[in-house]
């Protein structure tokens, strides 16, 4: 018999959140979001006519930072 597998482990993580969660997700503005992607700390990419953050891009900040 296989384990269960644990829910965390299970779910996925997004490739790409919207400007808003983004803002959210570093405690910032969604203007400071904007201002960093000018900046070219982060890349802003349109898909289906949504503007998204890089999943990777926000982890990368949040490194670099530290």
């Amino acid at each position: 018999m296989q384990p269960i597998p644990d829910i965390q482990q299970t779910k996925k993580q997004p490739l790409a959140v919207r400007i808003n969660d983004a803002a959210d997700m570093l405690g910032l503005s969604r203007p400071t979001v904007y201002r960093m992607a000018r900046e070219g700390h982060i890349k802003i990419v349109k898909i289906a006519g949504r503007s998204l953050v890089p999943f990777a891009d926000l982890q990368r900040v949040v490194e670099e930072a530290a």
